[in-house]
C-alpha cells in the first residue's frame, strides 16, 4: 500500500499566498483520495479521515473565497457534495460513539437501566446504512469525483496574492462566527447551532492555517477553537440522535428506557451549549478589525524572522 501523502496544513515561510492555497488544497485532496483508495484501512476510519480532509480543503478555500471567485463556487460545491455522500455512514457511527459516551458518563444516574436496546437499534441502523453505502458504490463514486477536483485544482492559474487577502478572510471568519453564536444562543434552534458549528470549524481550521505566524499564541487559540467546534459537533450529534430515536422508537426498546435516555441527552445538550457559549466569549472580545491588525503584525514579524 502506498504511503500516505504528506500534507502541511499551513502556509510556509516565503510562500506566495495564492500558491500556498493551491498546495494546501491539493495536498488535502490527495489525502482524501489516499484514504478512500487504501482498502487496508477499516471503512469507518477511511471515511472519517477522508471527510476531515475534504472539510480542511473547503475551509482553506473559504478563507480566500473572494479571491478565488468562480473557482471557489465550483470546487466548494463539488467537495460539499462528495462529503454529503460520505456523511451518512460516518454519522451512523458517530451516534454509536456518543451513545457509549453518555451511557458511561451518566451510568450512575441511569441506575439499573442498561439501555442496550437503544445501542442495538443504533448498531442495526448503521448496518442498514453500510449496506446501502456498498450497494450504491458510494466509495468509488466519491473517489472519481475527488480525482476530477484534484485535477482542476492543479490547473488553477491564480494571480499572486499577499497576506492582506488572508487577514481580510480571517476577519470575515471572526465576524461570521460571532454572528452565528449570537443567533444560536438567542433562540436555541437546532439549525442555528448547526450553522454555528460550521463557523466554529472554520475558525479552528483558519487558526491552524495561520498558526506558524506566531505559534505560542495562535496554537492556543486553535486548541480553544477545536474544543468549541467539538462541543458544537456533539450538540449536532445529539440532535440527530433524538430525531433518529423519536422517528422510529420501536427500533430502540421500551418506552421507559427511551425516555430515560432522552432525558439524559437533553441534560447533556444543555451543558454542552452553556460551555460552548463561555468558550465563544473569549473569541468575541476583540472585533474583527483588531484580529486583522494583530495578524498583520504576527505575519510581518514571522517573515522578518525567517529572512534574518
Amino acid at each position: 500500500m502506498a504511503q500516505k501523502p504528506e500534507a502541511k496544513y499551513h502556509w510556509k515561510a516565503g510562500e506566495n499566498v495564492a500558491e500556498g492555497l493551491q498546495r494546501i488544497v491539493s495536498e488535502q485532496l490527495r489525502c482524501a483520495i489516499w484514504h478512500l483508495s487504501a482498502h487496508a484501512h477499516p471503512l469507518d476510519e477511511a471515511i472519517h479521515e477522508a471527510r476531515k480532509s475534504l472539510k480542511k480543503s473547503r475551509s482553506a478555500m473559504r478563507l480566500m473565497q473572494r479571491f478565488l471567485g468562480p473557482e471557489y463556487s465550483r470546487e466548494n460545491g463539488a467537495l460539499r457534495e462528495a462529503g454529503r455522500k460520505l456523511s451518512a455512514l460516518r454519522d451512523a457511527q458517530a451516534l454509536i460513539e456518543i451513545f457509549d459516551e453518555l451511557n458511561d458518563k451518566y451510568r450512575e444516574k441511569l441506575g439499573d437501566r442498561s439501555l442496550m436496546a437503544v445501542r442495538e437499534g443504533l448498531a442495526a441502523r448503521k448496518k442498514d446504512v453500510c449496506r446501502d453505502f456498498q450497494r450504491k458504490h458510494v466509495r468509488g463514486t466519491v473517489l472519481k469525483s475527488l480525482l476530477e477536483s484534484a485535477s482542476r485544482v492543479r490547473r488553477w492559474n491564480l494571480e499572486p496574492a499577499g497576506f492582506p487577502v488572508l487577514s481580510r478572510g480571517f476577519a470575515r471568519t471572526i465576524r461570521r462566527n460571532r454572528k452565528a453564536c449570537i443567533a444560536a444562543t438567542a433562540d436555541a434552534a437546532p439549525d442555528a447551532f448547526h450553522e454555528w458549528r460550521k463557523r466554529a470549524k472554520d475558525l479552528r481550521y483558519h487558526f491552524a492555517l495561520l498558526a506558524k505566524a506566531w505559534p505560542p499564541v495562535l496554537d492556543g487559540y486553535e486548541d480553544a477553537a477545536k474544543e468549541l467546534e467539538s462541543k458544537l459537533g456533539d450538540d449536532h450529534n445529539l440532535v440527530v440522535m433524538r430525531n433518529t430515536i423519536v422517528e422510529k422508537p420501536d427500533r430502540f426498546g421500551k418506552q421507559e428506557e427511551i425516555k430515560a435516555f432522552l432525558d439524559i441527552l437533553d441534560e447533556h445538550q444543555q451543558k454542552l451549549r452553556a460551555e460552548a457559549k463561555i468558550l465563544a466569549e473569549r473569541f468575541n472580545i476583540d472585533k474583527p478589525k483588531r484580529w486583522r491588525r494583530n495578524l498583520d503584525v504576527y505575519w510581518s514579524a514571522w517573515k522578518q524572522e525567517k529572512a534574518g
